[in-house]
């Protein structure tokens, strides 16, 4: 089975900010709104960044329990930048608070990283991987990884 991350789906407490949050902060464009026809459980709006990441934000319209088992569930998602910590002093200048202030992790795996799978760090020799990454959250509590993967 060949698979592929479609969309990143994200429950909003209000739809409103959160598209503000995504647009003007994270400078994701909109896609479209699914028109209304009365019968959805939510309101849905779909963005994209320039790199192709989608996502998904929604909001529920009526007391349908979906989103109380999304929320338990999501941890966090992840985007790549080429410079954490610029990206970071972008968003204190935004008003967003910084949950975890850029750090440098480094990973020693536990086999080499096979040649075909090396595009999940931007630079990796297989066997070790480094890492800036710093955690924010979104206008609904979601937690936010920015991951600057181009070190080593």
């Amino acid at each position: 089975m060949e698979l592929s991350v479609q969309h990143i789906d994200i429950h909003c407490d209000d739809l409103d900010k959160a598209v503000d949050f995504y647009t003007n902060v994270l400078g994701f464009t909109y896609l479209f709104s699914p028109v209304d026809d009365g019968k959805a459980p939510m309101e849905l709006v779909w963005l994209r960044n320039s790199s192709g990441v989608i996502i998904e934000l929604t909001h529920e319209k009526s007391d349908y329990d979906a989103e109380k088992a999304a929320r338990a569930c999501l941890n966090h998602i992840a985007l790549r930048t080429t410079d954490v910590d610029s990206a970071v002093a972008q968003l204190k200048a935004k008003g967003v608070e910084i949950e975890l202030d850029p750090v440098t992790i480094e990973f020693t795996f536990d086999k080499p990283l096979a040649p075909e799978y090396r595009d999940t760090f931007t630079v990796s020799d297989g066997k070790t991987a480094q890492m800036r990454v710093a955690f924010f959250r979104g206008p609904s509590g979601e937690r936010i990884e920015l991951v600057q993967d181009n070190l080593g």
